[in-house]
């Protein structure tokens, strides 16, 4: 898979509706000015690191496939499905115990 790869999915995969759930809630708090005017909403946002499990350190500064994966509800089926995955960089870096860079 390349670097930078990103696929958006514009319709539910299992009646092929474009409508959805999250996604209108997002739309209704621009229209209403309560959120900016590029919001998207999505039901779950995850993002992180490929990673063993059984390898205990890698080395700081090390850069290590990523990943970003948006899901949304068809308002039509009900059908959870990604709309979005898109494959990142991380770098690795020393985080305090307070959390914070």
């Amino acid at each position: 898979m390349e670097k930078g790869f990103s696929k958006e999915f514009m319709h539910c995969p299992n009646c092929h509706s474009t409508q959805r759930f999250f996604e209108q809630l997002g739309k209704e708090l621009v229209e209403s000015g309560h959120a900016r005017p590029n919001f998207k909403m999505c039901m779950d946002a995850r993002q992180g690191v490929a990673a063993d499990p059984t390898i205990q350190a890698i080395l700081i500064g090390s850069i290590v496939p990523g990943f970003l994966i948006h899901t949304d509800i068809c308002i039509s089926c009900g059908a959870i499905y990604a709309t979005l995955i898109a494959r990142l960089e991380g770098k690795t870096v020393i985080v305090p115990k307070d959390g914070r860079n």
